[in-house]
């Protein structure tokens, strides 16, 4: 079984970093470690999904995860 490919992004500011990793699943989204549903704010979850939300039907074909630190 072939493992599959991931996209890996990151940025920096300052003393900031966050790492995204894109595998092709089955719409998961964590933030370090921890499920999107899991966000108390719903309107900070809302921001964080509406650039999925406009490709259509891709939130349901790729598993995100986010790594944030500082």
């Amino acid at each position: 079984m072939t493992t599959p490919k991931t996209e890996i992004y990151f940025a920096t500011r300052k003393t900031s970093s966050a790492h995204v990793y894109i595998t092709k699943g089955q719409g998961k989204i964590r933030i370090n470690n921890i499920p999107i549903e899991m966000i108390p704010q719903e309107t900070a979850r809302e921001v964080m999904l509406a650039p999925l939300e406009i490709t259509g039907d891709l939130r349901d074909k790729v598993d995100i995860s986010v790594r944030v630190r500082g």
